[in-house]
């Protein structure tokens, strides 16, 4: 990596995307055809331009052939109460769940490789037709570059002891973040760095 010698992804954000119920809209195949009837019409929000949740909506629009407006705010504090409010559509976010649970919106997909366990019904974007869809929000701890390598094999070996922690799984799944069957190792985050930098280069 350009920037760190060592780094081990072990979390990731669990997200859905989630409507507003007067779009009429059940499923995600549901919306993709409401967003061919309606191009331009329907308006997705994020946190700010080039945001992950930017990003997810860009990549949905290559891969579904539709034509979403994209409205970015200063962030979700400014952008979920708009879209309760029904003044926009669609969000790609993990504090929409709430809002699913209590009826205010709909939930079409979940953003993640496995469903959502408050919500097994519903389907992940990649069961939904686009198995190539990639878009995760993790965590993962890194080093400077020039660390030395037992200093680096130490972290790994410790920090890979406290992701296994049950109690630590549970407490972050609460709050809507999967812990990883494995943490990954440096070489295996670093490939998926460079694999990711080219997908947001492209979209």
């Amino acid at each position: 990596s350009d920037v760190c010698s060592s780094d081990l992804r072990m979390s990731e954000v669990i997200t859905g995307f989630a409507v507003h119920p007067s779009l009429g809209v059940r499923t995600l195949e549901e919306f993709i055809a409401l967003a061919k009837q309606k191009p331009g019409k329907i308006v997705f929000v994020s946190a700010g331009v080039g945001t992950i949740t930017h990003l997810r909506g860009e990549m949905l629009k290559v891969m579904a052939g539709i034509d979403m407006l994209h409205a970015p705010y200063k962030g979700n504090g400014e952008a979920l109460p708009d879209l309760l409010a029904g003044h926009v559509h669609a969000m790609f976010e993990a504090v929409v769940f709430p809002h699913v649970k209590a009826g205010k919106l709909t939930l079409l997909a979940v953003v993640d490789d496995v469903r959502h366990p408050d919500f097994p019904d519903t389907p992940t974007i990649k069961e939904s037709g686009f198995p190539d869809y990639d878009m995760p929000i993790w965590f993962g701890a890194y080093a400077p570059r020039g660390t030395p390598v037992e200093i680096i094999d130490k972290l790994h070996r410790e920090i890979s002891r406290i992701h296994d922690d049950q109690e630590l799984g549970a407490k972050l799944m609460a709050q809507g973040m999967r812990i990883y069957a494995k943490a990954e190792a440096p070489e295996e985050i670093r490939r998926r760095i460079e694999a990711q930098r080219a997908v947001f280069a492209d979209v």
